[in-house]
């Protein structure tokens, strides 16, 4: 087992921490070279004396429906103390290998000899075992000593994930941790308002302007609204710039108008091209 196997996702921005998680349950959540035919499993009795510890399926929840023409195989499976028919599902069925060989575990109810005995399973159908521990910043002493005994002789048919919302590791548990593990930053973008734009500008940052305008547009902020933040701020710095650039900048403003309605540039193009050009210096 090499050191990929072993992640600490680290940071608030969970939906690039889903797609992540996605990218490695697809490459890892793979059926075994000889895989069984089918994968079935049955539904335990109520817990109490003589339940099983078998596992149990949802069959519509995988879009399977359970075999009744088999009486015979039913009335087997009742008899034999799992109280309902047997559901067979394909083994290489991409849902039913997440559900047996992928474990998504709260780290705050998490109880020490159910992780021990989770980290050292062998995966049922796949490659490997995923286990993912979401809010591990609140994980217990013990449950601590088990993962860092873990990472240091990790089980070779295991991946695992630490994940924390935390956007730093100032633990010494997670210090220690990420010595034997890739550690994966995941950080929202600072929110951007429309009103940031003008400030760039005003300030005749043409670079930072330009990326604004990048993101806002990337968001989905319409052109008219766009220019017509430009064009109210323009004239709240009317006193703190000379006549001329002011009168300037408002021609500007007209030119750009009249280029996004009159559809003779672009949308996008005409606002870059505003930007650059109310950034630039004026020679009064």
């Amino acid at each position: 087992m090499t050191e990929k196997n072993i992640y600490l996702f680290i940071g608030e921005d969970s939906v690039s921490k889903d797609r992540k998680l996605a990218a490695i349950k697809k490459d890892n959540l793979q059926v075994k070279s000889q895989p069984f035919d089918t994968f079935a499993t049955r539904k335990p009795r109520p817990s109490g004396r003589g339940s099983t510890g078998s596992l149990s399926i949802n069959p519509e929840s995988f879009g399977f429906a359970q075999d009744t023409s088999k009486d015979a195989e039913r009335d087997e499976a009742q008899t034999s103390g799992f109280g309902s028919t047997a559901l067979t599902i394909p083994s290489n069925h991409p849902r039913c290998v997440e559900w047996v060989d992928f474990e998504c575990l709260r780290a705050g109810s998490l109880e020490a000899s159910k992780l021990k005995e989770l980290l050292y399973s062998l995966p049922a159908i796949s490659k490997t075992r995923i286990i993912v521990i979401k809010e591990a910043d609140k994980l217990s002493l013990q449950n601590k000593k088990i993962l860092l005994s873990f990472a240091k002789t990790p089980f070779k048919d295991t991946l695992l994930i630490l994940d924390s919302n935390k956007p730093e590791i100032k633990d010494i548990f997670f210090q220690e941790f990420s010595r034997f593990a890739r550690v994966l930053k995941f950080f929202s973008k600072p929110s951007l308002n429309i009103f940031d734009l003008g400030r760039t500008i005003a300030s005749k940052k043409s670079k930072e302007a330009l990326l604004c305008l990048s993101r806002l547009l990337e968001n989905g902020e319409k052109h008219s609204n766009i220019l017509g933040v430009i064009g109210w701020q323009w004239r709240k710095l009317r006193r703190e710039m000379p006549e001329q650039e002011f009168l300037i900048g408002l021609q500007l403003l007209q030119e750009a108008d009249l280029n996004i309605k009159r559809s003779r540039l672009k949308g996008d193009l005409a606002l870059e091209i505003l930007i650059v050009k109310l950034c630039a210096p004026v020679s009064c």
